[in-house]
């Protein structure tokens, strides 16, 4: 009978942890959740500020270096570029960008 109340007990201590390591991983789990949350809501940001700069009719963007104004913020041509101005086409050519960029900038 001793024997039989043992082995009881030691199933219940096995199932107690058990059911412990699953509430951690749910808690694992529900943290992850968590920051995938907030980096799509930190990634949604930045997406609404660059179409905040696309949306400002007559902006076009430039870099220091270079000729050529862009249409788009997103343009390939500035993907490397560390600091990028904005304004309209008279404040580019004034800092030298005497074209428009032919990769993105609308035909008219």
């Amino acid at each position: 009978m001793k024997i039989i109340k043992i082995i009881a007990l030691c199933l219940i201590v096995v199932c107690f942890f058990a059911s412990c390591s699953n509430n951690s991983d749910k808690i694992r789990n529900t943290g992850i959740l968590a920051n995938d949350e907030a980096i799509s809501s930190i990634k949604q940001e930045i997406e609404d500020k660059e179409n905040s700069y696309l949306a400002a009719e007559g902006d076009v963007f430039w870099t220091s270096s270079g000729t050529n104004w862009h249409q788009s913020y997103k343009c390939s041509y500035l993907s490397n570029s560390k600091t990028i101005y904005h304004g309209t086409i008279e404040e580019a050519k004034l800092e030298g960008k005497v074209k428009a960029c032919e990769r993105c900038s609308k035909v008219e």
